[in-house]
Order: structure tokens, then C-alpha cells, then sequence
């Protein structure tokens, strides 16, 4: 089934994704490894840490918004049971360089991970869509949807299925 995510900020064509979620797994960090949060991967500037590698869901196909939303606040990981799905703003402050309809709250894009100096020591060139816990205003039926690789904030329909990086607090 095709997973399509549609873009109509101002300066941007229509944008149209084909393919299931593409998120790579990665080698865990070694525990000697600075940015290793028990379970993740830490965000010194935010505090937060982020799941690593991401959760694939069902056949690697990914998850649907409330899938995505339960899977994280049932996660037990590294010994730590209290991950949540991040939140839109948690994906501006990681990718960071986000442009001015994205920081006014709309769709748009940010780096992308790879050029992000927050996100590429934690990731690298991650290609993955990621939910995120926060539903578009005035949008019933559709959460914002992050693609890594292109460092774009879309709508996505919750039905469609993208891939889940939880997070936790860590201060």
C-alpha cells in the first residue's frame, strides 16, 4: 500500500513519498559511547533521550498514529518505563534550521538530519518518517509527520503508517 504524504506550504510543490516507511536499523552506540542513554541516544541541548534504533511495527510496515502512541507509552526499555511519543516540537529542536512557516507553526521543512548539527551525531542520514504525538490544528484525522532524510513537517493521516522514535526526559 502506498504511503504518500502531500506538501502545500507556500514555495513548495506538491510533494508526494511513495514507499512504506524505509527506516534503517542501526547499530546500537557501545555503552562507552557519550550520546548513549540507556536505551537511545541523548540530545544533550533538550535532555531528551531518543530511541535507537527506531521501532520498525508490524512487518517493518510501521504503525499508525495510535499504534505508534501505545507502543511508547508501553515501552520498557533499558530499564526505563517512562518513553512517550515526541511531540512536533521536540522534532524542530533536533533537526534544528527549521524555516519561518515551520516555527509559525505550519507544514515546512528544517535540516535534514544528516545536515543537522543536533541529529546527525545521534542518526546520521536516517531516510525514515517518524510520528509525532501532536495533531494538526483544525485538521481532525491528521498528527504531524517528520521525514528525517528531508527534514520536512507534514500532516499525515493517522491511519497511514510511519515509524516511532519514543522519547524520555532524562533531567
Amino acid at each position: 500500500m502506498p504511503h504518500a504524504r502531500t506538501v502545500l506550504p507556500a514555495g513548495l510543490a506538491l510533494l508526494a513519498v511513495f514507499g512504506l516507511c524505509s527506516c534503517r536499523a542501526e547499530t546500537p552506540a557501545p555503552a562507552s559511547d557519550p550520546r548513549d542513554c540507556a536505551g537511545g541516544r541523548l540530545d544533550e541541548s533538550t535532555g531528551l533521550c531518543w530511541q535507537h534504533p527506531p521501532a520498525r511495527g508490524s512487518a517493518a510496515a510501521g504503525f499508525t498514529r495510535e499504534q505508534a502512541s501505545g507502543y511508547c507509552a508501553g515501552l520498557d526499555l533499558a530499564g526505563h518505563r517512562d518513553w512517550r511519543l515526541p511531540g512536533r516540537r521536540d522534532f524542530v529542536d533536533l533537526l534544528q534550521g527549521c524555516d519561518a512557516a515551520v516555527l509559525e507553526g505550519d507544514v515546512g521543512e528544517c535540516n535534514s538530519c544528516a545536515a543537522s548539527a543536533t541529529c546527525a551525531p545521534l542518526f546520521g542520514p536516517d531516510r525514515g518518517w517518524y510520528w509525532s504525538a501532536t495533531p494538526m490544528d483544525g485538521e481532525p484525522g491528521i498528527a504531524w509527520d517528520v521525514r528525517f532524510d528531508l527534514g520536512l513537517l507534514l500532516g499525515g493521516a493517522v491511519d497511514d503508517r510511519s515509524g516511532v522514535r519514543c522519547v524520555r526526559a532524562t533531567r
